[in-house]
């Protein structure tokens, strides 16, 4: 792998762990077109820490909070993470399927896309019946165990982890701030289970020092780019965007 195809995997890594159009998609259709190899698993593994440290720093305080003024929030966290471990441990076969059939990935974006514009229409008509101004309500547990299992179907490459949690959270009438909020928290020890689960499928040769520092530090900092424009995005109630993309991009795929 050259330099500049890592940072260009690391550019592509912290948009689209972010942007709720599948980071694991859009990496494997680049492998797909770029010929790498399952060698790599150990780049993708690089960025997925480095994503992962974007969002400690972005939600830094939030993190602080888990551990004394949001105690309650931080079991909300634990609790949402047990139906994701459960969801990737019980169904890993399958969902290494994906990673070798690229028209799966399609049809699992073009479900990512539908999902993002029927869960905006609900959310928006929620709060329009309560007579909500879009501001924060109520997780409860059982809307923390809800998005948790989004996180987990979205162990699929094509079906956004982000797109997933968050619409899952809009449709349980979470306001655009909390669902934004609890989609990230819930990722950093998704992250940590991602990466002690794929280090036991790193085989030799590991890249080239270079490109992982270069493929890790841009997908550094355009995820921390990424993750403020989505909270601007969110709060202007505007998500359904990306599910047109990814029902455009997912018939691209089906198609070629």
């Amino acid at each position: 792998m050259t330099i500049f195809q890592a940072i260009l995997s690391g550019i592509l890594q912290g948009i689209t762990e972010f942007f709720p159009i599948s980071s694991t998609g859009h990496l494997v259709i680049l492998h797909h077109f770029f010929g790498f190899k399952e060698s790599q698993i150990f780049f993708d593994i690089m960025l997925h820490i480095a994503t992962g440290l974007a969002v400690v720093v972005y939600f830094r305080k939030d993190i602080i909070n888990l551990f004394t003024s949001e105690k309650n929030l931080g079991m909300l966290v634990v609790l949402g993470s047990v139906p994701t471990f459960f969801i990737g441990f019980l169904f890993a076969d399958f969902i290494e399927r994906f990673f070798v059939h690229v028209e799966l990935v399609g049809a699992a974006l073009l479900f990512t896309g539908a999902f993002l514009i029927v869960s905006d229409i609900i959310n928006k008509k929620i709060l329009r019946e309560k007579h909500i101004e879009k501001r924060e309500t109520m997780l409860y547990p059982w809307k923390a165990i809800v998005v948790g299992i989004a996180q987990g179907v979205a162990l699929i490459p094509g079906i956004s982890r982000s797109g997933a949690t968050i619409s899952a959270g809009l449709v349980c009438g979470l306001g655009s701030t909390l669902a934004f909020r609890f989609s990230f928290l819930l990722l950093i020890p998704a992250t940590l289970g991602a990466v002690i689960f794929k280090l036991k499928d790193v085989a030799t040769p590991i890249p080239a020092a270079g490109p992982m520092l270069a493929g890790g530090a841009s997908a550094f900092f355009v995820g921390l780019l990424a993750l403020h424009l989505l909270s601007r995005i969110l709060r202007r109630g505007k998500i359904y965007i990306f599910g047109y993309y990814c029902i455009a991009v997912g018939l691209l795929i089906i198609l070629i």
